[in-house]
């Protein structure tokens, strides 16, 4: 009778080790599992509903993925240890596809006619907006369109002329000196009055001399005075 009772005790023993062996072999599986990519988890979501992933971030244990479908766009959590869908959430569907480009610079031209110089898209808080700069004669007006295609704001700046600082050449101040005063050029001078850089253009004629004022930079006459 003993010795039933203790062939009882070790079957018990053996088959509770072997449980316990059988356990902590799962238990090693499991834990030495690689969990799941971004990537991986961002193809398995395509894989399982089709359409087109839009974003993927993980969030703790969990990969958060954004899929754009033909019915909508849906936010997916999926467990990246046990590769399991955890929860799975539908938002409204757009029924207008963002705006373009093109499709913002057609707006930008209807509503300020000129001449496209650039289009610049950018991020506003979670909204595309495309910056469009037309030029118009001396102006640049400069629209901001967000992807409903709403202007959001206009700005207009006018374009200043640079100013030039190049002195004419000697010639170019006789060459317009003697258009106002036909004649013989008998001598030429370079001054300056202050700020004013000119010439003073000495011309001979039969009956009476002159002489010309030129401004140096922009070739205006400013002045003639006539010798009887």
């Amino acid at each position: 009778m003993f010795q039933t009772r203790a062939k009882k005790i070790l079957g018990s023993a053996a088959a509770l080790i072997l449980l316990i062996i059988l356990i902590w072999q799962i238990v090693q599986s499991t834990t030495s599992a690689e969990p799941m990519t971004e990537r991986e988890a961002a193809d398995y979501v395509a894989s399982q509903y089709g359409g087109s992933i839009l974003e993927a971030a993980q969030k703790d244990d969990l990969f958060v993925v954004s899929l754009q479908t033909d019915k909508g766009e849906y936010k997916v959590q999926i467990n990246r240890y046990t590769s399991e869908i955890e929860h799975m959430e539908r938002f409204e569907n757009n029924s207008r596809d963002p705006l373009t480009q093109k499709e913002a610079e057609a707006i930008a031209l209807e509503n300020q006619p000129g001449s496209l110089s650039s289009t610049k898209k950018r991020k506003d808080e979670n909204t595309i907006v495309y910056e469009v700069q037309i030029e118009n004669k001396d102006e640049m007006v400069t629209l901001l369109i967000n992807e409903e295609g709403t202007i959001l704001d206009k700005q207009v700046k006018q374009e200043q002329e640079e100013e030039r600082t190049t002195l004419i050449s000697e010639k170019e101040a006789i060459e317009k000196a003697l258009q106002e005063v036909k004649g013989k050029v008998d001598d030429v001078d370079y001054e300056t009055s202050g700020n004013l850089p000119y010439y003073l253009i000495e011309i001979e004629r039969d009956d009476d001399d002159a002489e010309v004022q030129i401004h140096a930079i922009t070739g205006e006459i400013l002045s003639i005075k006539w010798d009887d």
